[in-house]
């Protein structure tokens, strides 16, 4: 049975997504992710692991890795990736369903698996392993945590659940970069920069229609025009953008 989450759980749940909404792209959502982690779990050895389906994430060249994991990450590839326990269908479908899952909730493991867990994590003193599933604009990912004095509790994974659905509903909105070209804002005229900023500062057409004191239907030709030109491909980029 489910354990009931009490005022403090939530206070964590609203901390971590605060520090994690301030992202402006993958990227940084990535790092601020991990550093969540850090802050309300204490978790300093985490990897993030990210692949255009489930499937393929295993296989990411460039993973971000923190903590041990850093010294783990060569071994990992070269002998134990296919035995990840994550890898397995049981840990497909459980996290497809609730977006967090720990080594310890799987029912069923094959000897390799068993392996895995046991004389390459274990005898590193990786007490429990669990991961986060994410879903956003760049693709799928698992966010791995290693917990090293005990294993994760229920209260904890029920916590880190109702963050990983927020994740990937707040990360599916967000670019994989912040655009470069910061030069592009000169091919607009003085017109559309001052749409753009009041864009940028979450106006709708008709609040700055009545700003700038022009039609509605030129406000929306101007922010096409923008959009177009900065290569943005929502306003919420474009805030993003212009910051």
């Amino acid at each position: 049975m489910a354990t009931a989450l009490e005022v403090d759980d939530y206070r964590r749940v609203f901390r971590f997504l605060e520090h994690v909404q301030e992202s402006r792209a993958i990227g940084e959502f990535k790092n601020r992710v991990i550093e969540a982690l850090h802050r309300e779990f204490g978790l300093r050895n985490s990897t993030f692991f990210t692949g255009p389906s489930y499937g393929a994430l295993f296989e990411d060249p460039d993973p971000m890795l923190y903590g041990r994991t850093v010294a783990l990450f060569d071994e990992y590839r070269s002998d134990w990736v296919d035995y990840d326990v994550f890898q397995l269908d049981e840990a497909r479908v459980k996290l497809e369903q609730s977006g967090v899952l720990s080594a310890h909730d799987l029912t069923v493991l094959p000897e390799a698996s068993r392996m895995y867990l046991r004389d390459f994590l274990g005898r590193r003193g990786v007490a429990d392993v669990g991961t986060l599933y994410l879903r956003h604009s760049d693709g799928h990912s698992l966010v791995g945590m290693f917990a090293v004095d005990a294993p994760f509790s229920e209260r904890d994974l029920q916590v880190l659940g109702v963050i990983a659905k927020q994740l990937t509903v707040f990360g599916r909105n967000l670019p994989h970069d912040l655009p470069s070209a910061v030069g592009r804002l000169d091919r607009l005229t003085p017109r559309q920069r001052d749409v753009a900023a009041l864009v940028a500062q979450g106006m709708s057409n008709a609040e700055i229609a009545a700003t700038l004191v022009i039609a509605e239907d030129t406000v929306k030709k101007h922010v096409s025009h923008v959009l177009s030109v900065t290569g943005c491909r929502s306003r919420t980029e474009l805030a993003l953008y212009m910051q």
